[in-house]
């Protein structure tokens, strides 16, 4: 699948899938796809294998805070695929792995506490100051 290379693509929401975005990059001309990544997901039969996307996320998921997940997002940042890891450098050095030179590539989110619970509120219907995701 070729993956058309845009210079930059809308930034994600705080929130992506009940995980706090915490580093976002885009997979522009300056970053190769090594191949490395063996990630399949689906139903067995209809396993899939996720190849080259354009949006890579480091996030922290909020029922599992000890945890750093790499997304791999289509260009609309619907995450395709994840890797769990145990700290933020791992997860840093594994996407790394998978697209060489995503490691300049690297914004940190630029949302402040009030933007992401009033987003937590808007789409996910939540009280920010609860375990909603325990629910």
């Amino acid at each position: 699948m070729l993956i058309r290379r845009r210079r930059s693509i809308e930034s994600p929401p705080p929130v992506i899938d009940c995980a706090r975005l915490l580093l976002y990059a885009v997979n522009d001309s300056d970053v190769s796809y090594t191949g490395r990544l063996s990630l399949h997901v689906g139903i067995p039969p209809d396993m899939k294998q996720v190849g080259e996307l354009p949006g890579i996320v480091i996030l922290r998921p909020y029922n599992e805070p000890e945890d750093f997940l790499i997304g791999f997002c289509d260009d609309a940042w619907a995450v395709q695929g994840i890797v769990a890891t145990n700290s933020l450098e791992q997860a840093k050095q594994k996407a790394a792995s998978y697209y060489a030179g995503i490691e300049s590539k690297w914004l940190e989110s630029p949302y402040s506490e009030g933007e992401i619970r009033e987003y937590l509120v808007r789409e996910y219907d939540v009280d920010p100051d609860t375990e909603w995701w325990a629910d």
